[in-house]
């Protein structure tokens, strides 16, 4: 009997840390089985202040066929600024993801990258930034 926990899978791209130079996180395998892939990722990214340089930074989400990613697409790509949340919904197309994280002269970021793997034909219903600076009304 299949179970709901069956369609949900925590991950973690990139552990929080204080990322100082162009980082790449980890490579997720959306394939569990022969059988069975995640269709859907929902990708959160919580982004600190940095003491030095005023400039964003590059997040993008990276899918490939190949675990080594000697090939791959940008499937997402947003400049952030510092203490924000950033979401993407992703659509799977290749067998692998990945979040690279590039800086524009920002030094020591404080970044964690987590996603929710769904084995769903359509992607989460979530669009939109979230603007940590400001009080929840």
């Amino acid at each position: 009997m299949k179970q709901l926990n069956q369609n949900f899978k925590v991950v973690q791209f990139i552990p929080i840390s204080s990322v100082d130079v162009d980082t790449t996180g980890d490579t997720i395998d959306m394939r569990q089985t022969d059988m069975f892939a995640y269709d859907t990722a929902l990708v959160l990214a919580e982004i600190g202040g940095w003491t030095n340089g005023a400039e964003n930074i590059v997040l993008t989400v990276q899918e490939s066929d190949d675990p080594l990613f000697a090939t791959a697409d940008d499937i997402e790509r947003k400049e952030v600024a510092q203490n924000t949340s950033e979401i993407f919904q992703i659509e799977r197309r290749k067998r692998y993801l990945r979040v690279a994280v590039g800086l524009n002269s920002a030094e020591g970021a404080q970044i964690l990258v987590n996603g929710l793997l769904w084995n769903a034909s359509i992607p989460f219903p979530i669009d939109k930034a979230i603007d940590m600076t400001q009080p929840e009304s």
